[in-house]
């Protein structure tokens, strides 16, 4: 990230937790930044691209620490998730009065980027939990892995939101991952007896449908790359930045498991670049269909 970028961020970060994000003028951004207000535009069109930014500055960064975690093999599965847990939970703490600021305002419908952007979190941190729930508990049907990371995902951000928004609430935050996966114990424990899924609509791909998939991604990825180079004046800046987004894409889908959450953003990306030809409105087509 560019110095000047992140000092921006910084500064509206901190003027949106204490004054809210619709308050808060660019101009204030760039007097606490120390900067001439047209320096502001060299790296963001407008507030509401900074916001986007900020939002995928914060999600891909826990991402980060997440797949981090996932890839040490010294520990085992539940080790993993609670310290997942334990990283989110920092993450939050440290962020409180930007996370109170997005409680408290009507975030949604600001642009249809940052709808969209949301919209992919939500989906792929439920897809996550659901890769949990199925390597944790490989005992369980399947067909009550939903409706397990729906109660993991609700009391966890129950817990989240009672300690951020009440400061009289008192319990020990360091606790919460192993209590959290203790009561999971319970609920799958008692799911032995259930009669059926409470969710009944949502419908797991098949291994080797998902393969076929990612295989379609990962050629089509390859030809919008080709396509890009072949456009003509690939050392031009809105080439490189299409190019190294492209790349990236593909990077991300030759992974064993590719990150739902980096595939997001990386769309998001993708969806700036303004070329028609097929290959790029396939690769765009395919990426939307396997993460939504």
């Amino acid at each position: 990230m560019k110095e000047k970028s992140r000092l921006i961020m910084e500064a509206a970060l901190a003027l949106f937790a204490e004054g809210g994000y619709h308050a808060t003028s660019i101009q204030e951004i760039v007097d606490k930044c120390g900067m001439a207000k047209g320096s502001f535009y060299n790296y963001f069109k407008s507030k509401d691209e900074l916001l986007l930014f900020i939002f995928t500055h914060f999600y891909e960064s826990i991402q980060g620490e997440l797949s981090s975690v996932e890839s040490d093999d010294s520990l085992g599965e539940r080790a993993k998730f609670a310290k997942q847990l334990s990283v989110q939970i920092k993450r939050m703490l440290e962020n409180t009065g930007f996370i109170k600021m997005l409680m408290k305002e009507h975030m949604h419908h600001i642009t249809e980027e940052l709808d969209q952007f949301l919209l992919m979190i939500q989906k792929g941190n439920f897809l996550w939990l659901q890769k949990k729930m199925k390597s944790l508990y490989p005992q369980l049907k399947e067909e009550y892995i939903p409706d397990c990371a729906i109660m993991i995902d609700g009391v966890f951000k129950s817990y989240m939101s009672l300690s951020l928004m009440d400061e009289k609430a008192e319990y020990d935050s360091g606790r919460l991952p192993e209590f959290l996966l203790n009561r999971l114990d319970s609920i799958v424990e008692g799911l032995k007896d259930e009669k059926g899924s409470l969710l009944k609509d949502i419908a797991f791909p098949n291994a080797a449908d998902t393969e076929d998939t990612l295989a379609l991604l990962r050629e089509a990825v390859n030809e919008a790359i080709e396509l890009v180079i072949s456009s003509g004046d690939s050392h031009s800046p809105s080439k490189k930045k299409e190019l190294e987004t492209l790349q990236a894409i593909k990077n991300e889908l030759e992974q064993t498991s590719p990150n739902s959450i980096i595939l997001e953003s990386l769309l998001l990306m993708a969806e700036k670049i303004n070329l028609k030809d097929p290959s790029l409105l396939t690769l765009k087509k395919r990426l939307k269909g396997y993460l939504f």
